[in-house]
This record gives C-alpha cells, structure tokens and sequence, in this order.
C-alpha cells in the first residue's frame, strides 16, 4: 500500500514538472526578451534615417553613433536621479532602419532602460530590461513621421 501511493504521488510530481516546461518557456522568454517595436515608414529608406536622427535629438537623447549604410542609430537619454540620490535611470534606444522592396522604410525600436539604485542593506543593485510598445515608441514614430 505504501509504495503504490509512494509510486502514484511521484507519477503525479514527474507529471506536473514536465508538463509545466513547455508553457512557461516562450512567453517568458518573449517577456524578458521582447522584439523591437517595428514600424513601416512610406519614404525612402535615406530620408528616414536623417528623421530618425533629428526625432532623437528632439526627444533629449544623445547620438552615440549613426551610420547611415548600415541603418542603425544607437542613442542614450538623459540620466534621471531621485532627490535622494538612491536611485537613478536612463533610456538606450537602438533604431534599425532598412529599406524594402516597395521603396518604404521598415523601422525597428528598442528602448533599454537601465535603473541602479542602493538597497536597504546599503548595495548597489543594476538592472535593465527592454520596454514594450509604450509612449516613447509613439513619440518617437510621431516625430519621424512629422519630419518627412
């Protein structure tokens, strides 16, 4: 009696691991990980490159690098510190911009926000992750939009 319970409780256990991996596996890894936000520009691809800069500059972030025959911009924000200076957080974007067929511009984004802040025991912790579609992805198509 005792080892076919023991048997049934370890069949239920070796069913509950193994059927929970293959559900938890893509979505969190889409969450940790999430795709840029893309976007198809209707304008040559050389014109929204030179949008995309001057979007950037206007939204407070700084060129890192711009090279135009590879369409990728790299950009970095504003560094952003609480009043107690605990905590501090600043945006990276990353703009890839390639031309397709039809003459439009595919544009993809991706902003990291990179936080540090002291913990209650006195240590620093860094953290970054990539933001979904959210207000500086809309700005930052507005703006390159209205350039055009």
């Amino acid at each position: 009696m005792n080892t076919k319970f023991l048997s049934l409780l370890l069949a239920i256990g070796a069913a509950v691991l193994l059927g929970g991996c293959d559900t938890i596996g893509e979505p969190l890894g889409r969450r940790f990980n999430p795709p840029p936000v893309q976007e198809i520009v209707e304008a040559p691809a050389e014109r929204v490159f030179d949008a995309a800069v001057a979007a950037l500059r206007e939204m407070g972030y700084t060129i890192r690098s711009a090279k135009p025959k590879q369409g990728l911009i790299e950009a970095y924000g504003r560094l952003g510190i609480d009043d107690a200076f605990r905590s501090s957080n600043q945006h990276n974007c990353k703009v890839t911009i390639v031309a397709t067929p039809d003459g439009a511009a595919d544009v993809q984004l991706e902003v990291r926000e990179q936080v540090e802040e002291r913990t209650g025991a006195g240590q620093m912790r860094q953290s970054e992750q990539i933001l979904p579609r959210g207000g500086v992805h809309e700005r930052f198509y507005a703006e390159v939009r209205s350039r055009l």
